[in-house]
């Protein structure tokens, strides 16, 4: 599928960030403990494993909103691999605050 409008990639990761560490969306900045907790989570884990993570979570979030429309979905997960690889590597180099902003 072609999906030439995709979320701004930074708009989605800071929503991947907030449930992934169950912070309030009403909270937009991420802190310092904030960005320890997910290089936590994040440390150990493999592309896939994050790719299969980032799955999850927006399928959970999405489906509150758009039941089980699988058009919304493919839509979300689109760039889940490419999502992946930038927190995968961002997490390496301890540089998860240019992911997650």
């Amino acid at each position: 599928m072609d999906y030439p409008l995709l979320m701004d990639c930074s708009s989605l990761t800071g929503i991947i960030g907030h449930a992934a560490i169950q912070k309030p969306f009403h909270d937009t900045e991420f802190l310092n403990e904030d960005y320890l907790e997910l290089s936590n989570i994040f440390s150990g884990k493999s592309i896939p494993d994050i790719a299969d993570m980032i799955n999850r979570l927006i399928r959970k979030m999405a489906s509150r909103f758009y039941g089980n429309n699988m058009d919304i979905l493919n839509y979300l997960c689109y760039e889940t691999n490419y999502l992946a690889v930038r927190i995968y590597t961002a997490n390496q180099h301890e540089q998860l605050r240019r992911v997650f902003v």
